[in-house]
């Protein structure tokens, strides 16, 4: 169903626009976005996010900024809009969050990743699915992105109401043969093994929580607050052995 159920007219979000009043003056209005606008947004669209869908893209952003922080050429980017010039298709997504390999100059500003016309290949893209982007993010967009090449894509669906979980993990991998995206399995855990990133990205019991690890090493990446939160314990543990031997 591509239609809210709702009669606030900017369901999905708006854009600013210059309207001319009756008296010939221009004025600055709201123009409510359309379904079709989730799939081709521009620049200064603003689309309402609930907290949850804030939390889990920030803390998303956090790990993979610092995974490839030293890898130059691999950018993370949020809410950038992918454009090209594909013949048939006509609309350019804004991805939550994805990853692109063999970049140049990833820190420079960028109002959009010209997809075809600078270097770089889509390893993965994360949605996080809410009500008004369900069928954008679990049907409309596996045509786009797999003419965009992506390797991976990956919808995280909250099924309640805490940035903590449950949530629904959904995966899809693009066909050798194919180049169409297909369903992946999660393993017997519930967890997505995604191999164009070495990543696993899975859930704790009974979908609480979301976390990231390393695919060869097993380890668990941390956001930068849990980063801090690791060194600040070990410090203290570090200061009381101190202690302990002063005292001895």
């Amino acid at each position: 169903m591509d239609e809210l159920d709702s009669s606030d007219p900017q369901a999905y979000g708006w854009r600013y626009a210059y309207a001319t009043a009756p008296d010939g003056s221009e004025k600055l209005v709201q123009v409510p976005l359309t379904y079709g606008d989730l799939l081709d947004p521009e620049e200064g669209d603003f689309v309402a996010e609930s907290t949850i869908h804030q939390q889990l893209i920030h803390d998303l952003f956090d790990v993979l900024k610092g995974r490839y922080h030293d890898e130059p050429t691999t950018a993370v980017w949020s809410d950038l809009k992918i454009a090209f010039a594909i013949p048939g298709l006509t609309t350019g997504p804004g991805p939550d969050l994805f990853v692109v390999e063999g970049v140049e100059d990833r820190d420079r500003q960028r109002k959009s990743f010209r997809f075809g016309e600078e270097p770089g290949r889509i390893r993965l893209v994360i949605e996080v699915v809410s009500e008004k982007s369900h069928d954008k993010d679990t049907r409309d967009l596996l045509e786009i992105y797999s003419q965009l090449g992506v390797e991976e894509y990956v919808a995280i669906i909250p099924r309640g109401d805490y940035a903590t979980g449950p949530f629904e993990l959904r995966g899809w991998r693009l066909g050798k043969a194919t180049r169409r995206l297909r369903a992946l399995r999660l393993d017997p855990e519930r967890r997505l093994h995604l191999r164009a990133t070495s990543l696993v990205l899975g859930t704790g019991e009974d979908g609480w929580g979301l976390f990231l690890w390393d695919a060869e090493t097993g380890e668990r990446l941390l956001t930068a607050s849990e980063e801090k939160q690791a060194m600040t314990a070990e410090i203290e543990r570090l200061r009381a052995r101190i202690r302990d031997l002063e005292q001895r």
